[in-house]
């Protein structure tokens, strides 16, 4: 699939709705990722960047923001999610078989903090609410700092997912469909 089906860009473009799309197709080597709608309510671009990059520099660890990043992306069935996270979740140290755990559903099974994690994503997405044992337990492993930073990374990433859902956002042509099944379009 090329373009994106329900994003129709404007032939002129503003200047800043020209750096909004030079920016994510120089990010994504093409006209992928969850910025490109951003040029259609530019307004949006700066704030949306800069919480993507605060929470990027954050004080959650990179290891555990990449597993949540990666449950937050299961949950979904986003796959450009999963796509552009993949390889930082590899070189932040989640070995292969987590990925395959959170890929397939399935609890993980790494540090403390990891599954502290990866329960209080759970929890959140599929009951809307965290126990308090899942909070505590957390709370006691990552630092209270870190779980807010958490509760807003989930917010965010579940964000990004709408967005590139409601405008069936394509993948790269290398990036198969890592979540979900293909499209109807992309069945032989």
């Amino acid at each position: 699939m090329t373009g994106w089906p329900r994003l129709p860009l404007p032939e002129r473009m503003s200047p800043e709705q020209a750096a909004i799309h030079d920016s994510s197709v120089a990010r994504f080597g093409g006209p992928y990722g969850p910025r490109l709608p951003l040029v259609l309510a530019p307004g949006l671009h700066a704030p949306w960047a800069e919480m993507s990059e605060r929470l990027a520099a954050g004080a959650l660890p990179g290891r555990l923001r990449e597993l949540a990043i990666l449950v937050t992306a299961r949950f979904w069935g986003a796959d450009f999610i999963w796509y552009a996270h993949e390889d930082p979740a590899l070189a932040a140290g989640l070995p292969p078989r987590t990925l395959d755990l959170i890929r397939a559903g399935k609890p993980v099974e790494g540090t403390a903090a990891e599954r502290a994690v990866a329960e209080v994503v759970t929890e959140l997405l599929e009951r809307h609410r965290v126990g308090d044992r899942t909070h505590a337990r957390a709370a006691e492993l990552i630092g209270t700092g870190c779980l807010v930073e958490l509760t807003v990374l989930v917010g965010h990433y579940s964000g990004v997912a709408f967005l590139l859902a409601v405008h069936a956002a394509p993948l790269p042509g290398d990036a198969g469909r890592p979540l979900s099944a293909p499209t109807e379009e992309e069945r032989p």
